[in-house]
């Protein structure tokens, strides 16, 4: 299954990945974190944060961390495409996860044209889906075309969106891919 979670370009993406801890823990499942856009002390910093900021003790939220999750960066303007794919792949199998997370997928969206991105994309996509991995894909929102693309080869799609007092809504959930405009 790949999920397409879609957040605000300035609000916190952390929230998506407490979602998905909890998941881990309910089900003692394994995630891997592979953000293009954070070092892996920052990522686990932030869910640490983020989790003591919720009532979670300093030691239960370090327990939690270290039981279900594992951090790892990739810098996408380093390689082709091809190479990107190849590269998260050996990540993905030397550790083989449960869930694999990739943040900041907006960003290697810019590396290529989108014609050779969407390929390797589906390809991966398809290939981690016959391994049976749950792939969820965070991205803060860009533009119509950026969505449009990653919901596409999504079969679920998430977004959280924020009111005015900072209220998290989930404003789509959708099955089976999408596309439009969101709202």
């Amino acid at each position: 299954m790949v999920i397409n979670i879609t957040y605000q370009p300035d609000t916190d993406y952390v929230d998506s990945i407490l979602v998905l801890l909890s998941l881990a823990m309910k089900e003692n499942l394994k995630l891997l974190l592979i953000s293009y856009k954070y070092p892996p002390t920052s990522t686990k910093e932030a869910l640490r944060s983020k989790l003591i900021n919720k009532g979670v003790s300093e030691d239960q939220a370090e327990k939690l961390i270290n039981d279900h999750v594992i951090f790892r960066s990739i810098n996408p303007f380093s390689y082709s495409v091809s190479q990107l794919a190849i590269r998260e792949l050996s990540i993905i199998e030397k550790l083989n996860p449960d869930i694999i997370i990739f943040h900041g997928v907006e960003i290697p969206r810019h590396t290529t044209n989108i014609k050779t991105h969407i390929r390797e994309l589906y390809n991966q996509m398809n290939y981690l889906k016959k391994l049976g991995k749950i792939v969820v894909r965070i991205s803060a929102y860009t533009n119509n075309l950026s969505y449009n693309l990653e919901s596409r080869i999504a079969d679920a799609i998430i977004r959280f969106w924020y009111g005015a007092l900072k209220a998290m809504y989930v404003i789509k959930l959708t099955y089976g891919g999408g596309s439009g405009t969101p709202t």
